[in-house]
This record gives C-alpha cells, structure tokens and sequence, in this order.
C-alpha cells in the first residue's frame, strides 16, 4: 500500500521544488528585510501569524502583503542584522517547515538601554504555504520563553555596568 502511495505521488516532485524555491526566496527576503521582495512574493490575501505571541497579549495575525510588510518593518526598527541557520527543513504537498537559530543584532531600547547593542540567536519554527507562486500563509511558532530570559540577562548586564560606572 506504502509503495503504491508513493508511486502515484511521486510525479509531484517539480511541484514540490517549485513551491520550496518561492518558500526559500520569501525566507531570505524577511531575513535580509528586503521589505519589497517579501511584498512581492505575498499573495494579496496572505496571512501572518504566530500563535506563539499570545505571551504578549492578543496573538498577531496580520492579513495582505501590506499589513504583514508593515509589521516585520515597525519589528525591525532596532535590528541592525539578522541571519538565520536553517537546522532543518522539509517540503510536503503546499508547505515548506523550517526549524531555524535566528541570529540578531539589535539595539537594546527594548530593555532600557537605546545606547547599547546586542547580539543573540533565538529559536523558532516557520511554516510557509506557497500556492500559485505566491506565499498564502506564514506562520511563526517562537521560544519566546527562552528569548525573555535571554533579554532578561541582557538587562541584568547592562543595568549592572550602568552601576558600576557612576
């Protein structure tokens, strides 16, 4: 029965690498913030979303490549770099899945320190749905708990030479 299912799905392969090209190229652009690629690969109706970010409140669900280009742009707005490690990754039928180490360099306003910078890697899972060359659906899964902690340390840090030196 196994043999016959793959048999009959395996003529989908150049389906599959196309949906895996487009996935790719939008994953690079959010990770370059090339604001205007990743609007480009955005189907009008697509939607972002992470259910991981109801530690902050209301979920973030964002609909049309502007609204979702609109959110990673004001999210950006003390990044200074990011890079992502993709530890693994997989394409089945529309959707591609990533688990990636994301690498960022940031300004420390968000912790109270606009003047300091910091670099740190968080974790998180990426789905993407490519229908007719276009992205539908993005959605986040992120270890927001360990980024806290991470950003919690970073505070401490820095709140410390802040002491130190008066």
């Amino acid at each position: 029965m196994f043999l016959w299912l793959l048999f009959m799905f395996m003529g989908d392969e150049p389906k599959e690498a196309q949906i895996q090209s487009v996935a790719d190229a939008y994953l690079k652009a959010v990770e370059q913030m090339d604001w205007a690629r990743m609007q480009a690969l955005l189907a009008d109706d697509a939607i972002f979303e992470d259910p991981t970010s109801e530690v902050f409140g209301e979920p973030w669900r964002y609909v049309g490549p502007e609204a979702i280009v609109d959110f990673y742009r004001d999210a950006a707005v003390d990044t200074l770099a990011t890079s992502y490690r993709i530890v693994r990754q997989f394409a089945t039928g529309t959707h591609v899945v990533y688990e990636i180490e994301g690498s960022v360099h940031v300004k420390a306003s968000l912790i109270g320190h606009p003047d300091k910078e910091l670099k740190d890697t968080v974790n998180l899972v990426t789905v993407i749905t490519v229908q007719d060359g276009k992205v539908i659906r993005h959605r986040d899964y992120v270890d927001y708990a360990d980024m806290m902690q991470k950003l919690a340390q970073h505070k401490k840090n820095f709140d410390a030479e802040v002491q130190s030196s008066q």
